[in-house]
């Protein structure tokens, strides 16, 4: 009776043992085919150019889940029921999902951002409430230097959801400067001095060349606009230093600009103006 009870256990021990055998061979098959997986995918990825940190998180997803297909795989060849284990790992994922529901809405962003490529690297961007250089593009999140110099991590769901402007595509950006000028100087020598005090700045472009014009004439002046490009970078600190420029090359050519004047009128007790 021993002996039957013995042999029984001596199959049942070869029989899971084969199984077990089997079971960790596929998965080590698995971890072999998902490093090929990762290494394929992100070769053909990076073929098409597309950035690096998207190449990785890519290859990871798919390395991790073609190991987790493995491991189910795996359990259903060890004998193990593995359509409660699918419904558990479900639950799970989709209660993860709920919980994650605004990291997953700025990955998916991410994502998007990394696709499309509305901005890169060291661009100048303005987006909702904020401004500035573009020091890092995250999976997650954004990061870009304000003007105050003040690094801020910008959720990437933040930018997808709000108009983007982006001061660096195009290579230049123009500045909007109104000057009043008295109506009664020479509006055209006013116009050319402008135009000569433009070109003695490097950091104004040429090309396109500024724009000079009146838009308008008030009761004593005329209203000029003036529109010159540069670079991003020299944008702002032209923004305030070509305000006092302008004003020497008026005054260079003997125009001014007007002041307010008041005429007060004073009256006696009748009403008459007093001499």
């Amino acid at each position: 009776m021993d002996l039957v009870w013995l042999d029984e256990m001596s199959a049942l021990a070869v029989k899971w043992g084969i199984t077990a055998i089997g079971g960790l061979a596929l998965i080590i098959l698995g971890f072999l085919v998902a490093r090929g997986v990762r290494g394929t995918l992100a070769h053909a990825l990076r073929r098409v150019r597309l950035d690096g940190e998207l190449v990785d998180l890519l290859s990871s997803l798919a390395y991790y889940l073609t190991i987790s297909v493995v491991v189910i795989a795996a359990f259903g060849v060890m004998g193990i029921e593995t359509a409660s284990l699918i419904t558990i790992l479900g639950t799970c994922t989709l209660a993860i999902g709920l919980a994650l529901q605004g990291s997953l809405s700025n990955f998916a962003s991410g994502i998007m951002l990394f696709m499309f490529r509305p901005f890169r690297k060291n661009d100048f961007i303005e987006t909702g409430d904020y401004l500035g250089k573009v020091a890092e593009i995250g999976v997650f999140s954004t990061k870009i230097d304000s003007q105050q110099n003040v690094r801020v991590d910008i959720p990437n769901a933040y930018i997808s959801q709000r108009p983007l402007l982006n001061w660096s595509r195009n290579g230049a950006c123009r500045l909007d400067l109104v000057v009043e000028v008295a109506i009664n100087s020479d509006l055209a020598k006013v116009k050319q001095a402008i135009a000569d005090a433009l070109t003695t700045d490097e950091r104004v472009r040429q090309d396109p060349s500024p724009f000079i014009g009146i838009e308008n004439f008030g009761d004593s002046s005329a209203l000029f606009v003036i529109r010159p490009y540069c670079t991003t970078a020299d944008y702002w600190v032209l923004k305030f230093e070509l305000p006092e420029l302008i004003k020497r090359a008026v005054e260079s050519v003997g125009a001014t600009m007007p002041t307010p004047q008041r005429e007060i009128l004073l009256v006696n007790n009748e009403g008459v103006p007093a001499g």
